[in-house]
């Protein structure tokens, strides 16, 4: 997957690869092949299933982080794993290792989230990963979002970052209020069917999602298109 996005991007806009796995010699062996590959920088969740102390955590990314020449960002998302990184484990992280550079945090606590930029003795990058909290979190000074509506509306999501370092609050929050609905529409099955099935309705398809996700019901699948459809229009008039 590594090597197709490098030769498919080549070179355009940097690459960050997922490289984290439950156990420390696994995610060090990946983000090494990341590095060999030409990834720009490594992207570590936290390991899950195994729910690791946060001394155990900061031991985990200082080992990952020796190992490589790439930038290392912490992958904060405890509904997935079971772990939450603390804005306190984030500043040790970074205070053992030059290349460790910040997180993303997909916690959906704004509170933390911000404690994350204010903690650390050097700049920390902070990516959201959490559309509902996107807005709310480039307001306090993060750097980007990885998001799934991106995944849809890239254009959008680049427009409202922009705006906000504009100072064009307002405008910003008509994006975001914009894209409310496919926020909404995110719990209607099973992660990842509504993603992949709107960005099959923009012309972007990802394939089917794999057993056992199922796809969206037909009525489901009406009332997405109506909403994909009504932001598309929204967005060509904003």
């Amino acid at each position: 997957m590594i090597e197709i996005a490098a030769e498919r991007i080549n070179g355009r806009v940097p690459l960050y690869a997922g490289t984290g796995r439950i156990t420390t010699r696994e995610s060090i062996r990946l983000t090494k092949a990341a590095e060999s590959i030409g990834a720009d920088l490594a992207l570590v969740i936290t390991p899950f299933f195994i729910q690791p102390s946060q001394g155990e955590l900061v031991e985990h990314y200082v080992a990952v982080a020796r190992e490589t020449k790439l930038p290392v960002m912490l992958y904060n998302n405890p509904p997935r794993t079971g772990t939450n990184v603390l804005p306190a484990t984030l500043l040790r992280c970074m205070n053992n290792a030059d290349n460790i550079v910040g997180v993303k945090d997909s916690s959906g606590d704004v509170t933390q989230s911000v404690e994350y930029k204010l903690v650390t003795q050097r700049k920390a990058l902070l990516f959201s990963g959490r559309d509902t909290v996107a807005l709310a979190l480039f307001m306090h000074g993060a750097d980007g979002t990885i998001s799934p509506a991106a995944n849809v509306f890239p254009s959008l999501m680049v427009k409202m970052f922009n705006l906000v370092q504009r100072s064009d609050i307002e405008g910003a929050k008509e994006i975001s209020d914009m894209l409310a609905p496919l926020r909404e529409a995110w719990a209607w099955g099973s992660f990842p069917v509504v993603i992949k099935e709107a960005m099959a309705l923009v012309g972007k398809s990802a394939g089917e999602t794999r057993w056992p996700i199922q796809p969206l019901s037909s009525e489901r699948q009406h009332e997405l298109a109506k909403v994909i459809e009504k932001i598309r229009l929204a967005g060509a008039a904003a």
